[in-house]
């Protein structure tokens, strides 16, 4: 048997909210790729790895210490669009390293968006539909290869696997598009 527990993202996923933006602005994606780089840094620690970095396994979950605030809760979606839709707060945020010096709108979008977790989902879960293609020959399963490494593909599994998948999903975020066909 085979069971995977995991958080419950009840807020879009990374690959729904892809669906209808192709690409991020880089405020969001400098945002989300540091958070996901502090997961992949402590797990790598732990070693362990994560092999199964890509954008349907990144998730957005609302923090437990804001749900019974009276707080408004601002949808992760909406406030992707908000600076994505927004050059001037972009280039505000992304030139303002100090959050003293950043204008009210900026700081409440700040806020706002801090009290979201990206949750990095499935660890692992690939490995199994590997091995079960190559055992058990079923060719019906879809694998997405565009964020393999180059080594994976000679049987080698490195903690730089879930660095190549990184720089891989980075990309996709930016441009709306893999760097390499798969």
């Amino acid at each position: 048997y085979f069971y995977l527990i995991s958080d419950l993202c009840e807020e879009n996923s990374l690959d729904k909210i892809l669906n209808e933006k192709l690409v991020l602005c880089e405020f969001i994606v400098k945002f989300i790729m540091y958070r996901i780089f502090q997961a992949v840094n402590y797990l790598h620690k732990q070693n362990i790895i994560h092999g199964d970095i890509k954008i349907t396994n990144i998730g957005f979950m609302y923090k437990e210490k804001y749900k019974n605030r009276n707080d408004i809760k601002i949808p992760i979606k909406d406030l992707i669009d908000e600076v994505c839709d927004d050059k001037d707060l972009q280039e505000e945020l992304l030139s303002t390293s100090n959050y003293e010096d950043l204008s009210f709108k900026a700081r409440k979008y700040i806020h706002n968006l801090s009290k979201y977790e990206i949750k990095l989902l499935d660890c692992w879960t690939q490995e199994i539909f590997i091995k079960n293609l190559v055992d058990y020959d079923n060719s019906d399963i879809f694998l997405n290869i565009n964020y393999y490494s180059p080594e994976l593909f000679d049987g080698c599994i490195t903690k730089e696997r879930d660095e190549w998948a990184c720089g891989i999903l980075m990309f996709k975020l930016l441009n709306g598009d893999y760097p390499f066909e798969g």
